[in-house]
């Protein structure tokens, strides 16, 4: 079992079993044959820098093997999993923009992730869960491709079809999904709003830089949904807590 961190929108720790192993062909519609020195030396860092220069040669087909080969072989539950998903998936999205045929692949990419979800049999529970590293990645590229839209049918379906599946998914998306209002689902996937930010409020002024704005984006949100929830007093306590918290620092939170 691969214990992996999810920061984004409750910043939650979730236990999931990996979806597949090292070395694994996925199915991102890469030619065989395809096979980098770094199979053997693991230096991702050369691998990255060859990618990109050949970006910027223009030798855009063959970036493009490049991004598909990185997906293929760095599954979602390892430790470079945020790896896989920045640079990998978001650099295959950039070049998209400078070779339409990335773009196509990478949105046929997304479209069979979701076929192979919508065949997937109703699980009952969470342990036997080997779907999340695809949820991420589909999540990932609708944000890439600026249609994270289709993220919100796909959890509306979720949430209809396959219940536990959309509970492994909501701390993934729970940031968009407060952010562009989605208050229904807010309210039931965070049903104790109290706990939740006794929980996060511990973590608050401890983590630098990036994680510590995502902390306080998260109190933020939610004070949101605590508000949509008629929780008026709840909400001012948690904005008033936040700020105390912050005083010796540069204050993040918005005026409303």
């Amino acid at each position: 079992m691969k214990r992996i961190w999810c920061g984004i929108g409750g910043a939650v720790l979730l236990s999931v079993l990996a979806g597949c192993h090292w070395g694994e062909k996925q199915d991102t519609g890469r030619p065989e044959g395809f096979l980098p020195p770094e199979v053997v030396t693991k230096d991702w860092s050369a691998y990255k820098k060859r990618t990109e220069k050949l970006v910027v040669e223009k030798r855009y087909a063959e970036a493009l093997e490049h991004y598909q080969w990185f997906i293929d072989h760095i599954p979602g539950d390892m430790d470079m999993a945020g790896e896989r998903r920045i640079w990998g998936l978001g650099g295959w999205a950039r070049l998209g923009k400078l070779y339409p045929p990335a773009r196509t692949a990478l949105a046929e990419l997304r479209d069979r992730k979701e076929a192979g979800l919508r065949s997937q049999k109703p699980v009952s529970s969470a342990e036997t869960v080997t779907v999340l590293p695809d949820l991420q990645d589909i999540g990932s590229i609708n944000r890439y491709l600026g249609e994270e839209e289709r993220t919100l049918a796909l959890f509306r379906r979720l949430d209809a079809e396959q219940p536990v599946l959309a509970q492994l998914y909501w701390p993934h998306v729970e940031g968009w999904m407060i952010d562009h209002d989605q208050m229904e689902l807010a309210e039931k996937y965070i049903p104790d709003i109290n706990e939740r930010w006794e929980a996060l409020k511990g973590h608050i002024g401890k983590n630098p830089g990036y994680h510590a704005r995502m902390i306080e984006e998260d109190a933020v949100r939610l004070a949101k949904v605590a508000r949509s929830a008629g929780q008026k007093g709840l909400a001012d306590r948690i904005r008033r807590e936040l700020k105390e918290q912050l005083q010796n620092t540069v204050p993040t939170v918005p005026s409303e």
